[in-house]
């Protein structure tokens, strides 16, 4: 119901939208219609009438009518009284004898047979005749012209003329007599003027239609007085009135002679005329272009705000906006619906142009019809964009504008495209790219460099230029962001390969191929660390049970121990039984040193042993355990040579477990060297490192790496005829790295060699 409510309150708005849209046409139709007394809104605040242009053209058409007044009216009159019987002109058809003449009523008789009369404003009108009474005229010779007396003609043809347009001159002169005549003499006028013109030895001419004086048209709303003494006049005119001394030179009867020219309007309008009715639809016009503007600021306004509303709400079923709704073109994309709409453009374009045109020629000619089929053009456009733009923004509220996009996929194809190509042919696509359009904007930018001829060229060329820089700049940022994605990459690589494998890159910061490496390099991190852990974590189980296992064997180890020291107390006579348990006590032993060998091992690769870091004589260390193994190398006939410095080496480590991690390879050697053979020790300092190693010959076949024999439960005798645990090497490699040592096996055929390192410390 709510949705329901929505879309009635969208519709609703939508029609008031359409209302301002009217609104605002309408406002532009009065603005255009009463727009020929000034320009734009600047006529609005002029004071009256006779500041706009049409008033100065009325002024002009009055001033020059006056002047043809003055040069026809001797023509056109008898004793100053209009004479329509007067003869004109004589004509004759090349036979002096055959003389005609004809009066002003007649041919304005055979100008209106011709189809051509004066209206009441005594403007030439066309009328309609029928084509019988057009006829084939012959010229005829012009004896005698009244009409026109000062013409002479510079050519004998220039005489011959026909009878229709002698009558159509004589009407246009008739025309401009009869306007002042009947309009501003005869009839009451708010137009006062006089001509006059005079020379010392003629009797003035004088043509007005006042008595008034020269001050007193200087006292009228609006004046101009010229003479031919001061061509620069005296005037009050919105428009400076300059045809007027121009024409007093040219209608002036008298070569040498002077004139002056007076004209007024009285601007309280008493007279019925037409300044009176141009003042009184100056006044209309005024309050139309007013309410023009109104309608249109209301309008536009209305528009913005109907508009605004349904922007917003547009897209959203109701008022929550919280659920989308469509209609079904919006799922198109978006370069068709833009498609569309350019055709319904042209069409809607062609009916106006061809069916709307034809309508409006009905109400409308001229200006009009040009306007109003603009107006409907303008319409048409605006219609369809306003459905055109609410798709896009529907789209867009709901993630799909540039998802649907035919843009988006033809750049998705293209990516994909340059992406599964070799590293080296998208670069070659993209240089030939970047060379072409280079080459491109070279040669435009010499052709318009060689024809920069008006200011359009000049602009043109600098814009080029501008694009020229900033598609190169673009094209270097391209790269550069390239190359950063791949410092990035290099980055995480390294970390990676350092140990850091938890190292992750955001993936925000890529795109194209190097994002699909990074997501790769991601993944191989993920997958590192995740086996590690594993690795970690089954490292710790193992230990875990080996120390579990370890602890439990202790008391039943440890009871079989005990029991066989009490069977032994009892001097059991029996030689097989004694021999029994030397053999379960030498087991028994043997177990209860695997078991502790176990729990060390584990407590040593898991860390998990208590350091008490000391500063300890690595030299005097060695000598001591030198001593401790002498006379048990002399069991295997095996002959200790140690090189030792004479001066102290000072290291810092753990006192008890470095002894261990020496006793261990001490007892490796006397369990795995060849009797009567040599053990070498040696003590190297190497400026802040202090070396010691222990090398042997094997008494059985090394046939296994140095790295093999420090895990666990490894022995250089693969026969496992010696007694070791296989946990010795691995223990003291552990030790020693816990102690901030290396620890380091080199196997060279039958030769062992452990090499053991620390720091040395400096004694201050």
């Amino acid at each position: 119901m709510k949705s329901h409510s929505t879309t009635k309150r969208r519709l609703t708005v939508t029609a008031i939208h359409l209302f301002f849209l009217l609104l605002t046409l309408v406002g532009l139709c009065l603005l255009y219609a009463n727009s020929d007394y000034g320009q734009g809104f600047s006529w609005l605040y002029q004071g009256s009438y006779t500041d706009t242009r049409a008033f100065s053209r009325q002024f002009e058409k009055d001033s020059e009518a006056v002047f043809q007044y003055a040069r026809y009216r001797q023509v056109f009159e008898t004793n100053g009284v209009p004479d329509m019987s007067k003869v004109v002109v004589t004509v004759s058809d090349g036979n002096p004898n055959n003389e005609q003449d004809y009066t002003i009523d007649q041919l304005l008789q055979y100008a209106e047979a011709h189809g051509y009369v004066l209206d009441k404003n005594w403007d030439i009108v066309q009328i309609p005749v029928s084509d019988e009474q057009i006829t084939d005229e012959p010229l005829l010779y012009i004896t005698r012209n009244i009409y026109e007396p000062d013409v002479e003609y510079s050519e004998p043809m220039d005489a011959y003329k026909t009878l229709s347009d002698i009558s159509y001159e004589v009407l246009e002169h008739l025309s401009a007599y009869s306007y002042v005549h009947y309009n501003l003499i005869e009839k009451a006028s708010n137009f006062h003027f006089l001509l006059s013109y005079w020379e010392e030895d003629y009797k003035p001419l004088l043509f007005s239609n006042t008595d008034m004086s020269v001050s007193e048209f200087r006292q009228c709303g609006r004046y101009a007085v010229f003479s031919t003494d001061a061509l620069n006049g005296d005037y009050n005119l919105p428009v400076a009135p300059l045809f007027i001394a121009s024409m007093l030179d040219e209608y002036s009867p008298y070569l040498e002679g002077n004139g002056i020219f007076l004209a007024a309007v009285d601007t309280s309008f008493a007279a019925d005329d037409s300044y009176a009715a141009g003042n009184q639809r100056f006044l209309q016009t005024q309050r139309a272009y007013a309410a023009g503007l109104i309608f249109l600021a209301a309008g536009i306004l209305g528009c913005l705000v109907t508009f605004a509303y349904l922007a917003y709400y547009s897209g959203w079923k109701t008022t929550e906006c919280t659920e989308c709704y469509f209609y079904k073109y919006d799922n198109y994309p978006v370069e068709i619906n833009i498609l569309l709409s350019l055709l319904l453009i042209v069409i809607g374009l062609y009916l106006c142009d061809n069916v709307g045109t034809a309508i409006l020629d009905v109400l409308f000619s001229g200006r009009g019809l040009s306007f109003m089929t603009s107006l409907l053009d303008g319409l048409v456009i605006y219609l369809v964009c306003f459905v055109l733009l609410f798709s896009l923004i529907r789209q867009y509220k709901a993630g799909k504008l540039w998802e649907n996009s035919l843009t988006r996929s033809f750049f998705k194809d293209m990516a994909e495209y340059f992406t599964k190509q070799r590293l080296s042919i998208s670069l070659a696509y993209y240089y030939s790219g970047f060379l072409a359009v280079n080459l491109s904007l070279v040669f435009a930018s010499v052709f318009l460099f060689y024809s920069l001829e008006s200011l359009i060229h000049k602009l043109l060329f600098f814009l080029l230029i501008l694009l020229w820089a900033m598609g190169d700049l673009w094209f270097f940022q391209y790269l550069y962001r390239k190359a950063s994605q791949q410092d990035k990459i290099n980055e995480a690589i390294f970390n990676i390969s350092g140990g850091d494998t938890r190292y992750c890159v955001d993936l925000d910061d890529f795109n194209g191929r190097e994002r699909i490496i990074a997501q790769h390099i991601n993944s191989i991190g993920i997958g590192l660390d995740t086996a590690i852990q594993d690795r970690v974590k089954s490292e710790r189980m193992k230990a875990d049970l080996i120390t579990n296992v370890s602890h439990d064997l202790k008391t039943p180890l440890t009871s079989i121990i005990n029991y066989v020291d009490l069977i032994k107390r009892e001097n059991v006579q029996n030689p097989k039984v004694q021999e029994y348990l030397e053999i379960l006590e030498q087991k028994s032993q043997r177990l209860k040193t695997l078991t502790e060998d176990l729990v060390e091992a584990s407590k040593a690769s898991s860390g998990n042993v208590k350091l008490e870091m000391t500063d300890i004589d690595i030299v005097e260390l060695v000598h001591q355990t030198n001593g401790e193994f002498e006379e048990k190398f002399a069991l295997r006939s095996l002959e200790l040579i140690s090189r030792l410095p004479e001066e102290a080496i000072v290291i810092e480590a753990d006192g008890g477990q470095l002894w261990r991690v020496l006793e261990n390879l001490y007892n490796n050697a006397f369990k795995y060297a060849m009797e009567h053979s040599r053990v070498y020790v040696d003590i190297i300092r190497d400026q802040d490192q202090v070396l010691f190693t222990i090398k042997n010959i094997s008494d059985h076949p090394l046939n296994i790496t140095g790295s093999e024999l420090t895990e666990r439960f490894v022995r250089g005798d693969v026969s496992r005829t010696t007694e070791g645990s296989g946990l010795g090497l691995s223990i003291a490699q552990s030790l020693t790295r816990l102690q901030n040592g290396s620890f380091d096996i080199i196997i060279d055929g039958d030769l062992f060699k452990a090499c053991v390192r620390f720091p040395v410390k400096s004694i201050p």
